[in-house]
């Protein structure tokens, strides 16, 4: 285990004897949401989230809430009742049981294997956008979760931030990301913005310093090919 994880897990421990209640996790420097953060910084990271863990980090334009999703199987303690992170999540932010959230990943390649169909458009328009804040909503592959799906399609984005780009690559499984915030509160720009109901539930936070304010664009790649903006952000049609 890192230094810098046991170090954590100490002072938690500690600080709940002292309290007597959940403390707020230390709160991680990357310097800038662009940049990767420490290795032991991501060893402690991808320890965190690969036991179910629930992480507070920069996305592309506001905090983000983000959970390595896997099989019941694959999970600790498989065979017997345990908290899954994706009820986990739906929970912390007040959502309902069959909301789905984006998926993030590393590449474009780890992208097109998410989806039942890439035509040359979406290759086009990705080597442009990505990576960057455009969320994509495509037909899902067959053998993607139903709970990660949406009437047959998947949100996907190869984002901007390299400290995300690295833990999609590095997860054994999907690296989902919602903004950091209960369903119809304003979501965060800084860390100071994150209530703190929420902060006690993470069990990693990560400070990227102050963020633009404004989330990833998310659009849905239509069957002719064209682009229909569901909901502005970052990123602009104009940019292709």
């Amino acid at each position: 285990m890192p230094r810098s994880a046991l170090n954590w897990m100490l002072g938690n421990v500690a600080a709940l004897g002292k309290h007597g209640r959940r403390p707020i996790r230390p709160i991680y420097q990357t310097g800038d949401a662009e940049t990767g953060g420490s290795n032991d910084l991501l060893d402690t990271l991808i320890e965190v989230l690969s036991s179910g863990g629930l992480a507070l980090l920069p996305a592309e334009g506001l905090y983000g809430l983000h959970v390595c999703h896997k099989p019941a199987s694959d999970m600790p303690g498989a065979g017997r009742p345990v908290s899954s992170p994706l009820i986990k999540l739906r929970g912390v932010k007040g959502d309902s049981p069959g909301r789905p959230y984006i998926v993030l990943v590393g590449s474009r390649t780890e992208a097109a294997a998410l989806t039942a169909e890439w035509p040359p458009t979406v290759t086009k328009l990705v080597s442009d956008a990505w990576p960057g804040p455009l969320t994509l909503v495509l037909p899902a592959a067959g053998d993607v979760a139903p709970e990660l799906t949406r009437h047959g399609s998947i949100a996907i984005r190869c984002p901007g931030s390299l400290l995300l780009r690295t833990l999609a690559d590095r997860l054994g499984g999907q690296l989902l990301s919602t903004s950091a915030n209960r369903a119809g509160q304003p979501p965060p720009a800084k860390i100071q913005d994150v209530t703190l109901e929420i902060q006690e539930a993470c069990d990693i936070i990560v400070d990227g310093g102050e963020l633009p304010g404004t989330g990833s664009t998310l659009a849905r790649v239509e069957t002719d090919g064209a682009l229909t903006i569901l909901r502005p952000g970052l990123w602009k049609p104009s940019h292709r």
